[in-house]
Order: structure tokens, then C-alpha cells, then sequence
């Protein structure tokens, strides 16, 4: 995470998605909204629609190629990474419902870690023990900080299990778009969003229509029509940070700097609600902070070992990886001692 380009979208990622966190929260919690995939959906339609308007007016670009793919080839992608983020939003905001922050939050951290060996274990990342180790400290630091308040129920966990497991599989299929696939951010914005939409339109219709027509939704959204709209300009920029952080710096980076807005969220929540921070509170921040730049540190010189095995060399126009430079500086070395005992002979 060296350049500060990639610095510039994980701040701007840590600060859209809190804002989205902080605005959701309220919604569901203070107001008589209680729908939470409806609620998701905003975001991403408000994506969607921004997305379509600047490519119709020309102001951003996509792919000739991307747009003439047959649809099978970019649904077979599209739709399941559609799918888990659609899980993943739904199982979020219904999980406020049910636990506590503390919990919500003890839980996340373990998110890092899921998606930690499903990288590995699908081929998309080398185990380097630093990084594990980097994402134990933060968790550990989470737990610390957090520990106080441990009320929870079935549903509850259910729920954010079901979110974690989501967003792991989620963040990984992103990954194989933006790099594997050479999608752009936009067009991963563009052609992702529908799919969606589609899953949450689906769960939306079994699991709230009925309830947010007996409850006449149409008129809570006219009497506080501010915070949906900021719901859904946060999402917007939530998506798209998100993305551009998988893209120049990896999945794993944006499930551990999830980590580190909780320090965000609770920091926030002592200055707006007064709330009382313990020194076992103080110290577990402090801890996740460390895992944190350890993080960073770790994969910056992974980054740095891979890159000096990928030195690659050009001798008559053809490319030898350095490994084989290197043997054929050997043979050549080799055959140079051998000639000159041959010449030595009488």
C-alpha cells in the first residue's frame, strides 16, 4: 500500500462505509423503516443509475470488449458475486436487529481471517506468516476492546456468520473481476450492480413486500426522505472505494481495514453519544492500530519478495524469467573454466 493513490481510496473507504454504518444504524434503529435489504438496495441502485448516466454522457469509459462479451461469459461471474453481496448486505443490516456492537464487531474481525485461507486455499495468494500474524494481533485487539458487552442470540450470530462467510466469498470473486478479468472499477460497477439488485429484488419480495405494504412504507420514505437519500450517496462511494481498494491492493485489504474503522465507529461513538471507553477498551484499540501498520509492513515487503523473483531479463529481444539468467550465466561460466583446462593440456 505504498503509493498515495491506494492511501487516498482506503481512507475514502473507511470513511464512506462508516458513514453508511452510522446512517443504516439510525434508520433501522430510530426510525419505524425496519427493512433492512430494501434499505441495501439503495445504495447499489443509486450506483447502478450514477454509473449508467456517466457512461451514456460520455464523462467515463467501458470496455468495447466487456459490453460485446456474451452475457453467459460475464453472468457466470456477475451473478454469483451479485449473489453474495446481496447476502452479505441483507445478513448485515438484519443483524443490528439482534446483537449488540460489541458482539457485531468481535465477530467481523474474524472476517479478515475467512478470507485469509479462501484466497489461499482457491490459489489467489501465497501464505505469508507475517500477515497472518498481523490479522491475529488486530483480532485480538478487537476482542479486547469490545469484550464487555457479550449479549447475543441464535439469530444474531446466525446472521452475521452468514454475512462474514458472504463478504469472504464476495471480496475473493471481486478480486478474479478487477484483476483476474482486467475489469475496471467502473465497469465492474456497471455490470455488477444488476446482479445485485436481482438477489436482493428477490429476497426483498419474499421476505419484506407484504410487511412494507401493511406498513405503508411509501410514507415513511416522504417523511424522511434526507436519509435514504444519504444511505444511498454513501453507498455509492462505499461501492466504489471498495472496489478500487481490491483492485490496487488486494481483498484482504478491505476486510482488514474493516478491522480498523471499528475504531472509527466507537471513537465516534464516544464523541457524538458520550459514551464511557474503559483503559482495557483503550489498550485493545491501541493493539488493533499495531496489527494494523504490522499489516501494512507485512505486505509491503511481500509485495517487495515477489516482485525480485519476477525480475525479468531481455537478451535478443526474447524474455528469460532471472532464474534462468542465472543458470545461463552458470553454464556459460562452466564452459569457460573447461575450455581453459582443455587449453592448459599438452
Amino acid at each position: 500500500m505504498g503509493s498515495w493513490h491506494t492511501i487516498f481510496h482506503c481512507v475514502g473507504y473507511l470513511a464512506s462505509t462508516s458513514g453508511v454504518i452510522i446512517v443504516n444504524k439510525y434508520i433501522l434503529s430510530n426510525t419505524s423503516f425496519h427493512f433492512p435489504i430494501v434499505l441495501s438496495s439503495i445504495g447499489i441502485a443509486f450506483s447502478w443509475i450514477v454509473t449508467t448516466l456517466l457512461y451514456t454522457f460520455g464523462i467515463i469509459s467501458l470496455g468495447q470488449d466487456k459490453l460485446d462479451a456474451p452475457f453467459l461469459e460475464n453472468a457466470g461471474i456477475v451473478f454469483p458475486l451479485g449473489f453474495f453481496q446481496a447476502i452479505t448486505l441483507a445478513a448485515g443490516n438484519t443483524a443490528y436487529f439482534y446483537v449488540s456492537l460489541s458482539i457485531l464487531q468481535i465477530c467481523k474481525a474474524m472476517g479478515p481471517i475467512l478470507l485469509f485461507f479462501l484466497l489461499r486455499i482457491f490459489g489467489l495468494g501465497n501464505f505469508n506468516a507475517r500477515v497472518f500474524l498481523s490479522i491475529l494481533v488486530m483480532l485480538t485487539g478487537t476482542s479486547m476492546a469490545v469484550w464487555g458487552d457479550v449479549s447475543i442470540t441464535a439469530v444474531g450470530l446466525f446472521c452475521i456468520f452468514t454475512a462474514e462467510v458472504s463478504e469472504a466469498a464476495r471480496l475473493m470473486l471481486m478480486q478474479i473481476l478487477l484483476a483476474n478479468k482486467s475489469f475496471s472499477v467502473w465497469e465492474g460497477m456497471y455490470f455488477v450492480s444488476p446482479g445485485i439488485l436481482f438477489w436482493l429484488f428477490v429476497a426483498s419480495v419474499v421476505l419484506e413486500l407484504q410487511n412494507m405494504i401493511d406498513a405503508n412504507a411509501w410514507e415513511m420514505v416522504k417523511v424522511k426522505p434526507h436519509l435514504l437519500m444519504a444511505t444511498a450517496v454513501l453507498g455509492f462511494f462505499a461501492q466504489y472505494y471498495s472496489m478500487e481498494v481490491v483492485k490496487s491492493a488486494g481483498s484482504l485489504t478491505v476486510k482488514v481495514l474493516s478491522i480498523t474503522r471499528t475504531v472509527l465507529l466507537i471513537f465516534y461513538g464516544v464523541v457524538v453519544y458520550h459514551e464511557v471507553v474503559t483503559v482495557i477498551e483503550v489498550i485493545g484499540y491501541a493493539i488493533v492500530l499495531v496489527g494494523f501498520f504490522w499489516y501494512n509492513l507485512a505486505t509491503a515487503q511481500q509485495n517487495e519478495e515477489e516482485n525480485r523473483k519476477q525480475i525479468t531479463y531481455n537478451p535478443g529481444g526474447s524474455w528469460y524469467s532471472f532464474s534462468k539468467v542465472a543458470q545461463y550465466e552458470e553454464t556459460r561460466e562452466e564452459v569457460t573454466e573447461k575450455s581453459s583446462l582443455l587449453s592448459l593440456k599438452p
